[in-house]
């Protein structure tokens, strides 16, 4: 255990200064960038709810937080295990990374340039990259990514409306979260003189469990150092047939799962080649297996923010409301306010109007049968309470997303495409 404690120490030492050092330009990039995420987040409830429920300040600090933890996670899993990665690989990632981002936000993930980069060079050679240490990185950072879903991917969630596959509105919650992750990781490095360095720890035979192919890690000039690389990692997800809390821990176990297996291909690609075709395959399919199944299950199951058969149910309660104040919770069901029952927003506004300052709320308790009283006695003009759709509602979200490069398509070379096809315009006779 002795190196592995030598190891934790070092990781320890050395994670704080990955913040000021060169690589703390690239950190606060991405914080940047994910504060632009945020942003849009937030102009998007303005837009639906006309208040930001989630303020943009907030969302970035609890996200950088976050973002370190899982970073240390992440460190430790990535030494302890072993992945060896070629510098290279990590270049080729982001590089074809950003450029899948311009098809789709999603397509920005790991999973899928990995994939596309080791069967590049299984079929053609290039580029020069390890296989196994490039797919054990991706397993890593989706195991990071699942703990960071569990600990914190139900946290701020939005309220929206949209059309299921049944082409009913819907109420439910847009999940998105965002994390910067510094991440220390070891990587086979060639050195001019060995015997200059000083630090070295000497581990056992076994590690590390992945090794790059095409390296003797025997050469006197080979050494394996711990290097720091910047991640950024991400989550987006409905929640429409579950609580947010219930779907984010569904997906952190899908991820583990992802995870796990990759990580197994992983190890046993670095001792057999077969195995590197299967880690390669399953990268990009298995990563796309999970956000379609999850998907469908969301849009076409039985919808959980519903109308109810008597009164209205409460989808969320907007930040410092009256709502929040007086202890309504998404799911409960306003039966009456005053003791004049309410079946719909219409008729909660009528009783606040008729009684702006005292009310008495009788309310079903999310998922019970228990009722219970709610009093307010302030002057309010708006209960400050996000319903379930009634069916009819125009500020439903549409769930249509494309990438940079597509919309560029789309908005410019297209119609002028068409225009270049068809030709001038005839003139009518």
């Amino acid at each position: 255990m002795q190196p592995f404690y030598e190891l934790a120490l070092a990781i320890l030492r050395a994670f704080p200064q990955i913040l000021l050092t060169d690589n703390a330009l690239i950190y606060w990039l991405f914080v940047f960038l994910i504060s632009l995420q945020y942003q849009r987040v937030a102009q998007m409830e303005t837009r639906l709810y006309g208040i930001t429920k989630n303020p943009v300040l907030e969302q970035t600090l609890l996200s950088m937080a976050f973002g370190l933890l899982g970073g240390l996670i992440a460190s430790f899993l990535m030494v302890f295990i072993g992945v060896t990665v070629l510098p290279a690989g990590i270049a080729y990632l982001w590089i074809l990374a950003l450029l899948l981002m311009g098809l789709h936000p999603r397509y920005m993930c790991f999973s899928y340039s990995g994939g596309i980069i080791s069967l590049s060079y299984l079929l053609f050679g290039v580029p020069k990259i390890s296989i196994s240490g490039l797919m054990g990185l991706v397993a890593v950072l989706h195991l990071t990514e699942g703990i960071l879903i569990w600990a914190s991917g139900a946290l701020r969630p939005t309220p929206i409306y949209l059309k299921n596959r049944q082409d009913q509105v819907v109420g439910g919650f847009m999940l998105q979260r965002f994390w910067p992750v510094p991440v220390i990781m070891v990587m086979a490095v060639m050195v001019a003189d060995p015997s200059v360095l000083t630090g070295l720890i000497a581990m056992p035979d076994w590690w590390p469990l992945i090794r790059p192919e095409g390296v003797n890690l025997d050469a006197p000039n080979v050494i394996l150092a711990m290097l720091p690389v910047m991640a950024g990692l991400g989550y987006a997800d409905l929640a429409l047939t579950q609580t947010p809390q219930q779907r984010s821990r569904q997906s952190a176990g899908n991820l583990f799962l992802f995870s796990g297996v990759l990580l197994l291909l992983s190890i046993l690609s670095s001792h057999h080649r077969l195995f590197q075709w299967l880690a390669a395959l399953f990268s990009p399919l298995g990563h796309e297996l999970v956000v379609i199944t999850s998907g469908r299950r969301e849009l076409s199951g039985k919808a959980l923010y519903r109308k109810p058969e008597r009164g209205v149910m409460v989808l969320d309660v907007l930040p410092h409301s009256p709502a929040e104040t007086m202890g309504l919770k998404s799911r409960d069901i306003i039966l009456d306010i005053n003791g004049k029952a309410t079946n719909n927003e219409g008729e909660i506004r009528e009783a606040i109007n008729e009684f702006p300052y005292l009310l008495e709320v009788t309310v079903l308790e999310a998922g019970s049968e228990a009722e219970k009283v709610l009093y307010y006695r302030r002057h309010l003009a708006d209960l400050g309470a996000i319903f379930v759709p009634e069916g009819n509602e125009a500020n439903r979200l549409e769930l249509r997303q494309e990438g940079f490069l597509l919309k560029f398509w789309r908005e410019k070379i297209a119609p002028w495409w068409r225009r270049v096809w068809s030709g001038p315009p005839k003139e009518k006779i």
